[in-house]
């Protein structure tokens, strides 16, 4: 099991397979050899580990969102070794799978799809008032291009305003209002003072996929 990052989310997906496979194996006799490893969104370091797990002769692969299961499935191509992904939002978009009823490859897994018209719905029914969205996405990360397009679709079909900022790092990150990508937003005409009265001039982030900038509380956090 390869982990990218440390992030609470995805490390309840690594301790549900974990504690899932410690039952099946107490059930059915079976001991299971689990190595685990985090590349800490590091692509040399990822590299190193499932090569690592290659040398080792595992008999499955599990990769723990996009980056690591698209790796994993360039790896392993032309071999008998399987892949599972998890946390991936779009497999079919990033290449992972030909369509989500037959992968066409030797590869299986859950998809975290973003319901992004739930989320700017959420956004209007909390500020009707709403005319510009800011949108904070990984430009790394293949996953963030549809939760985006879906995003700008919606906001053009109901006249609101949108404002983007590319990162080229991993994009799940609270950042200070003294921040550049703040200052930006506050340039492009973005609100963010129901935040700031929320969480002290600080941003929630939409982990790799959308930060809305504009009227959603803290504990209003999809």
């Amino acid at each position: 099991i390869c982990n990218y990052v440390d992030d609470a989310s995805l490390n309840q997906i690594v301790d549900n397979l974990e504690s899932r496979l410690k039952e099946i194996g107490d059930e059915k006799g079976v001991n299971f050899d689990i190595s685990y490893d985090n590349c800490n969104a590091d692509a040399n370091v990822m590299e190193q580990i499932i090569s690592d797990f290659q040398a080792d002769g595992v008999d499955l692969m599990v990769g723990v969102a996009t980056p690591v299961a698209m790796r994993m499935q360039a790896s392993t191509e032309g071999t008998d070794t399987p892949v599972v992904f998890s946390a991936v939002s779009d497999p079919v978009g990033a290449g992972l799978v030909e369509s989500l009823e037959a992968p066409g490859a030797n590869l299986t897994g859950t998809s975290d799809y973003l319901d992004t018209a739930s989320i700017m719905k959420l956004i209007e029914a909390v500020n009707p008032d709403t005319k510009k969205i800011g949108l904070l996405y990984d430009i790394g990360q293949d996953s963030s291009t549809a939760a985006i397009e879906a995003a700008k679709a919606y906001m053009d079909e109901n006249g609101i305003d949108s404002f983007k900022i590319k990162t080229e790092s991993f994009a799940c990150f609270c950042v200070y209002s003294s921040s550049t990508i703040i200052k930006g937003f506050y340039r492009s005409g973005c609100r963010i003072s129901t935040i700031q009265k929320n969480i002290g001039n600080h941003i929630c982030c939409f982990c790799s996929k959308i930060c809305v900038i504009n009227t959603i509380p803290c504990e209003s956090t999809i």
